[in-house]
Order: C-alpha cells, then sequence, then structure tokens
C-alpha cells in the first residue's frame, strides 16, 4: 500500500496546517505512550502531552468560514457550529463537549465517535441522536456535526468551510489507530457526506499513524471527485474501512449526484444494505 500524492493539507489555513503537523508529530508520541501502556489508556493519554497540547489548540480555533456552508437545508446559525460535539449519554441525554473532553473522558472509554448531519439542520440531528445511541452504542456516542448544505459538497470548498471539523477527526482517527494498535477496540462511524470528512481527515495524516485506524461508513454521498477520497483512502491502505451502502444512497448517487452506473459499480462497497 502507498500514500496518496495528493496533498490534502493545501487547502487549510496556516494555522490549520501547522495544527496538522503538530498532530501528526504528536501521534508518534502517542503512540509510544499506548506501546508502554498498552492496557492502561489513562495513563497513556497522561504521557503523550503534545497530544493534549494538540486537542486543546483545535479546541481553541474559531470556525471563521463555517456559516459559509449555510443553504436551503443548513441555517447560517446552525453552519456556524460546525465542528459542535455532542455527546449523547446512556439515558439519551445530550450534551455539547469540547474535544479534549471528549477524548479523554469519552472515546479513550470506549465510546463511540459519529460524523453525521451534513445537509441538515442541528435540531433535525438533536432529534435523531437517541435513536443512534441504541443502534450504535450502549455506552453513548459522541457526534460531531457537519453543518454543511449540499451545495457546498465540494472537496475545495468543504476543506475549508470544515476546518475544525477535519481537525477533529484527524485527531480522533490518530487515538483510535493507537487504541486498535494496543487492543483497545475503537472505531469512527461516519453518514453520508460526513463519509468525506472522515476519509479527508485520515489522508492529512502520514499512512503509519493512522494504520490501525478502523472506520464504519455508512452511505457515502457525494460527487465523484467527493467519492473518489473514499477510493483513495481505501486503497491507500489508510486504516480498515468498512463501507455500507443501502438502496437509498445508490439511488441519490445516481440522481442527484448523477453518477454513472460504472462509476457506481467502481465504489469500493463492503456491504449492501
Amino acid at each position: 500500500m502507498v500514500e496518496t500524492d495528493k496533498d490534502y493539507s493545501s487547502g487549510l489555513s496556516r494555522q490549520g496546517r501547522e495544527i496538522s503537523i503538530g498532530l501528526a508529530k504528536a501521534s508518534i508520541e502517542l503512540q509510544a505512550a499506548f506501546d508502554a501502556h498498552p492496557e492502561d489508556v489513562k495513563t497513556a493519554l497522561y504521557n503523550a502531552p503534545n497530544f493534549a497540547a494538540t486537542l486543546d489548540a483545535i479546541d481553541s480555533m474559531g470556525s471563521v468560514a463555517a456559516a459559509e456552508g449555510a443553504g436551503p437545508d443548513v441555517p447560517a446559525e446552525d453552519a456556524g457550529r460546525n465542528g459542535e460535539l455532542l455527546l449523547i449519554d446512556p439515558d439519551g441525554k445530550c450534551f455539547t463537549s469540547t474535544l479534549s473532553a471528549a477524548v479523554h473522558d469519552h472515546v479513550a472509554n470506549g465510546v463511540g465517535f459519529v460524523v453525521a448531519g451534513a445537509g441538515s439542520s442541528l435540531a433535525a440531528l438533536v432529534e435523531e441522536l437517541p435513536a443512534w445511541r441504541g443502534h450504535l452504542g450502549l455506552n453513548g456516542l459522541v457526534v460531531q456535526y457537519v453543518g454543511i448544505d449540499q451545495q457546498h459538497w465540494s472537496p475545495d470548498k468543504a476543506i475549508r468551510i470544515l476546518e475544525v471539523n477535519l481537525l477533529q477527526a484527524a485527531a480522533i482517527q490518530v487515538l483510535n489507530s493507537a487504541m486498535n494498535k494496543a487492543g483497545r477496540p475503537c472505531a469512527v462511524i461516519s453518514i453520508g457526506f460526513g463519509c468525506w470528512v472522515a476519509n479527508c481527515a485520515l489522508q492529512l495524516l502520514p499512512l503509519r499513524r493512522v494504520w490501525y485506524a478502523r472506520n464504519l461508513q455508512i452511505d457515502a454521498l457525494g460527487s465523484q471527485e467527493v467519492l473518489g477520497d473514499l477510493m483513495s483512502a481505501k486503497k491507500g491502505g489508510f486504516g480498515s474501512i468498512c463501507h455500507v451502502q443501502g438502496n437509498g444512497a445508490k439511488a441519490a448517487l445516481s440522481g442527484k449526484f448523477g453518477l454513472s452506473e460504472k462509476a457506481l459499480g467502481a465504489l469500493p462497497v463492503d456491504i449492501r444494505a
């Protein structure tokens, strides 16, 4: 397997590129900490201060371009809340969370991380979340809101609008890989255009930093260019990606996004639902 030659960081701001570079370096420290303490996630994270500092740096970023992701289905106020992390507890209650807290208090303890909500309002996403918790995670879920309208679902626009989302997801992918290598099951679940966020985040990082990452991607949606990032991530060996496609998603790819039968047939689908 080889890494893609596409520069996925080129669309980020200067601050975003600096954080991306810092995350790649911090991931070396994180992996070493997990190698030394494979049975103790808390101690491993304690011994990765540069990774913790990177989480804080991402938390401190402002979503300046986020409101540009608004459109008919995503109000400007909701688009401005791009990258908001929502914790759904075992009782179905919803709380907001920082990335640092999500990592240390939840994802590190086996709570699933979900990337979703593209093309819908935040209220519509929140309404669905209790049911998702029941289906996807008995111990709760951390959900990243991807508040971007369908008219902006192209990599050149989305990488700028969703910069915070991408850096958050990249940090989770690093932890995902380190935990799985240590024998601690972890996975990122993405839905719809959220699959592009997960795939782009993987490819912001050196291949060896996410080699053990596990991703479940459900009904990836977008143009041929968007889905090209799914194909390059999967073929490039950026962790283990299971792509599930339902009939509704296949119809949407053909109708709304104009993918030909040949293009649909070339998509890496592992499970047809």
